[in-house]
Formats: C-alpha cells, sequence, structure tokens
C-alpha cells in the first residue's frame, strides 16, 4: 500500500512540476541597438578589469569603434576600444545581436 501512494505521489508530482515553473515571456528576443550594445561591451569590460584579466588603464576608456559584421559564427557586432597608455593597445569585444559575450581579445580576430 505504501509503494501505491509513493507512485501516486511521484506521478502528481511530476506531472504538475511543470506548469509550476513555466512562465509568459518565451517571446523572441529583440536585437541590441548599437547604443545597447556599447553598454553590454561596458559592462563586459568592467568585469574583464575587476577579475584581473586586462589591465585597470581600460578602465575608463570608452568604445571607439562598433560595427556590425557577418562572420562565420553569424551576425556578431565588434566594439573597438583604444587605450594609448596600455600594451597592447586595442581591446575586442565580439557579442552577438542578443547581447550575449562571443569573445573578447587584444587581436581583433574571433
Amino acid at each position: 500500500m505504501k509503494k501505491l501512494v509513493f507512485i501516486a505521489v511521484l506521478f502528481f508530482a511530476t506531472s504538475f512540476s511543470g506548469h509550476l515553473h513555466a512562465h509568459s515571456n518565451h517571446g523572441a528576443a529583440e536585437p541590441l541597438s548599437k547604443g545597447s550594445v556599447t553598454e553590454r561591451t561596458d559592462s563586459v569590460k568592467k568585469q574583464l578589469v575587476d577579475s584581473g584579466k586586462i589591465q585597470t588603464v581600460w578602465s575608463e576608456v570608452d568604445a571607439d569603434n562598433v560595427q556590425k559584421k557577418e562572420t562565420e559564427a553569424g551576425v556578431l557586432w565588434v566594439v573597438t576600444y583604444e587605450n594609448a597608455d596600455a600594451d597592447p593597445n586595442k581591446l575586442f569585444i565580439f557579442v552577438d545581436e542578443l547581447g550575449n559575450v562571443v569573445t573578447a581579445n587584444h587581436s581583433g580576430e574571433l
């Protein structure tokens, strides 16, 4: 009898668990605008500085160039930062149209 009750409880718990966690905002996300892209990459640059991945001299540098490019990975935003006080003096951050970071490097290559 305990086994039957256990199976019944397990059945009902798993049957309704998907409905309990569902929410309605699963629509298609809008691509980022040029302004939103620079906000996103500024945030990424700050994270790179804070984690010690890049020099602190990058902290106060604004985006120098923002371009949308067709690549092997699809359409990406490439945001370039230039800093004469850093070595190397260029930082490239690649994000997809939805703002997901693809990579960041000093070479500009994907």
